[in-house]
């Protein structure tokens, strides 16, 4: 059973806005607070009280980084890496402009870039270090990374398994999605009962809120059973659709798979 590692949860739980909401947070962003403009970026991006409107949700993020807001540089570099409209470069240097404001979320995605070579040439090692760094301050974003990176391995950065489950740990105890994904993977290598039925508690509890690969992870559990974890093709199915509508490609692989008849 190989499981999926990378995912992205749903960006938009539990954004909500009114039309009057965004009025507001119009009106403190013309005021130059950045926080204000991160919020209105937040509506646009998710529709949430307004037209979605990614462009315009783009431009509030960037605003929000020109006012000093680390968190709306981070959110710029998210959209610059993972949106619609890819630019790896633009997304180094708005993430680059966080990270020296202080923001670990944008020093997490500096990480994430070198560490998998978007647009430069890749260097694992550079980003364990920075998000050596970050962790270090007890931002479990970074926790969450150095965990999967050393549980990987990779040029210039040894594999360690003790350390990687540690951090998954500690990251996933301050609800980083990828902390408790890793850490779900790692009970399941371990194949004890109790470790695999936490495995799947914390895989569901991910699924739950919109990680795409817990939800097929999960379903790859019930489709062929574990010690101690009761085959389910009917579970496998519904966890399999869920993690296809999250838009996890192995899950709609899987699902096909499950779906195709004997």
């Amino acid at each position: 059973m190989k499981l999926t590692g990378n995912f992205q949860p749903d960006q938009c739980a539990g954004i909500t806005g009114t039309a009057a909401s965004v009025a507001s947070f119009d009106k403190a962003c013309s005021l130059h607070d950045a926080n204000g403009c991160l919020e209105l970026a937040a509506r646009y991006q998710c529709g949430a009280g307004v037209a979605r409107d990614l462009d315009k949700a783009t431009h509030y993020e960037i605003a929000s980084c020109d006012l000093g807001g680390g968190a709306g540089c981070g959110a710029a570099a998210m959209t610059y890496l993972m949106g619609p409209s890819p630019d790896p470069a633009k997304a180094l240097a708005i993430a680059n402009k966080g990270c020296a404001i202080g923001d670990g979320t944008s020093c997490s995605y500096v990480g994430m870039i070198y560490w998998q070579g978007i647009g430069v040439t890749a260097d694992p090692a550079r980003a364990a270090k920075i998000f050596d760094a970050e962790c270090a301050k007890s931002d479990q974003m970074a926790c969450a990374n150095d965990a999967v990176l050393l549980y990987m391995g990779a040029p210039g950065v040894t594999r360690d398994l003790v350390r990687a489950k540690q951090l998954a740990e500690s990251s996933c105890s301050a609800d980083m999605q990828a902390g408790c994904n890793l850490l779900a993977g790692l009970l399941l290598e371990q194949g004890g009962t109790e470790d695999i039925q936490r495995a799947a508690r914390l895989f569901d509890k991910v699924c739950e809120e919109g990680g795409g690969a817990a939800c097929d992870n999960l379903g790859q559990m019930y489709r062929h059973g574990a010690n101690g974890f009761v085959q389910n093709l009917d579970k496998a199915k519904e966890k399999f659709d869920r993690a296809c509508k999250l838009e996890n490609a192995p899950g709609c692989t899987h699902l096909g798979e499950v779906t195709s008849g004997p």
